[in-house]
């Protein structure tokens, strides 16, 4: 690569081959080939790359509360969903006259279809753990029939409610399969938080070592600089990757 008259804005004494292309700071060969964002984001400088991971942090914090809260409604609705099913059994029980529970159930072995009558009372929990997401998804039904013009609220809030009704009608499914998924969310999460925080400290080590006065003098003289993000990141972290492309794996954790 041709230098382009400056010097690198992260290595002083090393000519820069182009310009970061974020900030437009420049940048010399080694700065090149280590930070280069996913996506064809381009080649930039250390800064940039650093300021990209701490956004991709901050993302994962965030993430990480919308999980949390999910999985915390999922949990009080079910709980809540439980006692009240208790509280309506016994009053139930009371009303007509039964006082010990062992005469419903013997009346229930006797008549299978006496079970029916507890079928609204499995529901409650499971609707109520799954009525965030319902009430979402419901919102997002709206919202994608309503295109704004004078009849299309009408026809967008008949089509929610009937989908509404539908998912109210697989709630069981619905909360078990959205707290299996929040919690691998939350893992997957995890992972990448430590990744990234591993990836900041390794940038730094790298800018060190290439500051160094050796790794200077080479640079310097045009040659290649043995030291490399990569390498640094998989004595430190176990990986050979550096700014990975997670941005596709957080966005289906927020819209789902």
């Amino acid at each position: 690569m041709n230098g382009i008259g400056v010097n690198c804005a992260t290595h002083p004494k090393v000519e820069a081959v182009a310009k970061c292309a974020k900030c437009g700071k420049p940048i010399c060969p080694t700065c090149y080939d280590a930070f280069e964002l996913p996506n064809n984001g381009g080649h930039v400088c250390a800064d940039c790359y650093k300021k990209a991971v701490r956004s991709e942090i901050s993302e994962i914090d965030s993430l990480k509360k919308m999980t949390k809260r999910e999985i915390g409604f999922i949990i009080f609705g079910f709980v809540f969903g439980f006692i009240v099913d208790i509280l309506l059994f016994f009053v139930g029980l009371n009303r007509i006259g039964i006082a010990d529970v062992e005469p419903l159930l013997n009346l229930m072995k006797a008549s299978p279809e006496g079970l029916f009558y507890l079928i609204p009372l499995v529901y409650i929990p499971f609707a109520l753990g799954s009525l965030m997401t319902v009430l979402k998804r419901v919102f997002r039904v709206f919202r994608a029939t309503n295109d704004g013009s004078e009849d299309s609220w009408i026809w967008a809030l008949v089509f929610a409610i009937i989908a509404g009704w539908f998912m109210l009608l697989v709630t069981p499914i619905i909360t078990i399969y959205r707290f299996v998924v929040r919690i691998k969310d939350k893992n997957r999460l995890n992972v990448i938080l430590a990744n990234d925080q591993q990836l900041l400290t390794a940038i730094d080590n790298f800018i060190a070592e290439t500051l160094k006065p050796s790794a200077v003098e080479q640079a310097a003289a045009g040659g290649d600089v043995e030291i490399s993000l990569d390498a640094i990141l998989a004595s430190s972290a176990g990986s050979d990757a550096a700014l990975c492309d997670n941005g596709e794996i957080l966005r289906t954790i927020r819209t789902r």
